[in-house]
């Protein structure tokens, strides 16, 4: 049986808001975690190391090419007489399972640059926290009907909205779950499996982005690991 302690998660920012003549061009807000396992600080070591390097790299695009982008914008707004609207980069994340010896996290990474609103980007990961590895969807599992299981359990709560009228997805909402679903957005949870689509992807933007949970217990027997 799989076993691994709880992970201890530290909050970790990095934030700046470089200006230029005086001017804040750029708020930048990174949180990002350090993950400490008692007893097994390699593992710590490695699963903090990729997020701080994430992090860092995320900071280091945000001071450089974005802040370049924002100067170019206000000049262009001075020239013009057009208001300048500083730009945003914003990561915030969530711990969503941390036991059984496994850790899954995912971050939603938002950027403003212009325009009428901006754009977040989920990325998820998962961790077996005895051996630091990244874990892939098809790790839990020892066949692959997994994912007919998801895909039917995605379409019922679809189904289930509809039948409220409660349904916010597009019209083509069966083509475009087959086309964005990626066995790469997902994430545990206490309930089950989270599978996640894009922004834009099966919903208009309002709706934000969309999650269906499969429970546990529909994968039976299928599952590798007490989760």
């Amino acid at each position: 049986m799989q076993q691994g302690n709880t992970a201890v998660i530290i909050l970790k920012e990095l934030k700046a808001k470089p200006e230029y003549k005086g001017v804040v061009m750029l708020e930048i807000s990174i949180s990002y975690p350090e993950v400490i396992i008692a007893g097994n600080e390699a593992v710590s070591i490695r699963i903090s190391t990729f997020y701080n390097h994430m992090a860092r790299r995320a900071f280091n695009h945000a001071m450089n090419s974005m802040y370049k982008s924002a100067v170019q914008e206000y000049k262009d707004s001075i020239k013009n007489n057009f208001p300048f609207r500083s730009y945003d980069v914003v990561s915030i994340y969530n711990v969503t399972y941390n036991k059984n010896g496994f850790l899954s996290i995912y971050s939603d990474n938002y950027e403003y640059t212009g325009g009428a609103h901006g754009n977040t980007i989920r990325q998820a990961d998962s961790f077996n926290t005895s051996s630091g590895a990244h874990m892939a969807l098809n790790d839990f599992f020892k066949h692959p009907y997994y994912r007919q299981v998801i895909l039917s359990s995605i379409f019922r709560q679809i189904n289930a909205q509809i039948s409220k009228g409660q349904d916010i997805h597009f019209d083509d909402y069966q083509k475009n779950v087959f086309e964005y679903f990626s066995e790469k957005n997902y994430y545990i949870t206490n309930d089950g499996f989270a599978i996640y689509f894009p922004l834009y992807s099966i919903a208009p933007y309002v709706a934000g982005i969309i999650v269906f949970v499969t429970p546990f217990a529909d994968f039976g027997v299928n599952l590798k690991y007490k989760l």
